[in-house]
C-alpha cells in the first residue's frame, strides 16, 4: 500500500486530524499573580445558639461594612478573591469566609485591617463574633490558582472557576451596596443593634432578588453562555434555565 503524504507549509498532514496552532491569550488574561501568591481563608466565626437559625445577615454586615473597603484599598495587590458562606452543626459552625489569592505581605495587611475595623471589634465585644482567623488553604500550599477548586472537576474547570466565583461574589456585594444606598443610610455613631437590624432587612431584600430574579438574571444567562446545553444535576435529570 502506498501512503501519500500531502506536503503543506506545516508539513505532513494525517487524514482526519488537524493541527491547531496555539494562540496568545487576550490581554484580559495577561496579568500574572504577584510573585509568592497563595490562597488564604480569613474566617469570621459567628455565635449560633441552639434551636436558632443562623444569623446570615451578619455575613452581609461584615462583607459590606468591613471587607469591601479593605478590598477596594488592596484591589491592585489581590489577584483573586471570593466569599464563602456556610452554617452546619459541627465544629466550624456558622462561618463567613473571605478567600484571597495574594502574597504574604498583602494578606497580612488585609487581616490586620479587618481586625482593626470598628464593626469587628463591636461584634467581638457583643459575643456575636466568636473568632477571626486566617489560614493558608488548598493543595500544594495554596500556591496555584486552582488550589481551592474542587479536585473532582476537570483541570480546565478548576483553573477557570476562581474567576467565575469572584464575579459572583462581586455581584452579591454590589447588589448589597446598591440596595443599601436605596434605604435609609446609617450615619453617625449608630449602635450595633441598629446596624444589625439594618442588615437583617437588607439580607431579606437580597434574598427576594435571588428568589424572583435569579432564575433569569443568573441561571438563564449562565446557561446561555454554554449555548443552552442541558446539564446533569444531582437528581440526574436534564434541565435548562
Amino acid at each position: 500500500m502506498l501512503l501519500v503524504c500531502v506536503i503543506t507549509v506545516s508539513g505532513c498532514v494525517t487524514p482526519g486530524k488537524r493541527t491547531v496552532e496555539p494562540v496568545s491569550p487576550p490581554a484580559v488574561f495577561a496579568t500574572e499573580p504577584a510573585e509568592g501568591s497563595r490562597w488564604r481563608r480569613i474566617g469570621f466565626k459567628f455565635e449560633w445558639p441552639e434551636k436558632a437559625a443562623p444569623a446570615w445577615h451578619l455575613d452581609l454586615l461584615v462583607a459590606h461594612r468591613v471587607v469591601a473597603p479593605v478590598l477596594e484599598h488592596q484591589r491592585k495587590a489581590i489577584s483573586l478573591w471570593r466569599f464563602h458562606r456556610r452554617a452546619a452543626r459541627d465544629a466550624t459552625g456558622h462561618r463567613f469566609s473571605l478567600l484571597i489569592y495574594a502574597d504574604d505581605r498583602t494578606s497580612e495587611e488585609v487581616f490586620t485591617a479587618l481586625q482593626a475595623a470598628p464593626d469587628v471589634r463591636d461584634l467581638q465585644s457583643s459575643g456575636k463574633l466568636i473568632s477571626l482567623s486566617m489560614e493558608a488553604i488548598g493543595t500544594n500550599g495554596g500556591r496555584s490558582i486552582e488550589a481551592t477548586s474542587d479536585h473532582r472537576w476537570s483541570n480546565e474547570v478548576q483553573k477557570s472557576w476562581p474567576w467565575f466565583i469572584m464575579g459572583v461574589s462581586r455581584m452579591w456585594l454590589t447588589l448589597a451596596d446598591e440596595k443599601a444606598r436605596s434605604l435609609s443610610t446609617l450615619t453617625g455613631s449608630v449602635d450595633l443593634d441598629a446596624r444589625i437590624d439594618f442588615y437583617a432587612d437588607l439580607n431579606q431584600r437580597i434574598s427576594r432578588n435571588w428568589e424572583q430574579e435569579g432564575a433569569h438574571a443568573l441561571l438563564h444567562h449562565l446557561n446561555a453562555i454554554f449555548r443552552y446545553e442541558p446539564l446533569i444535576i444531582r437528581e440526574e435529570r436534564l434541565i435548562r434555565f
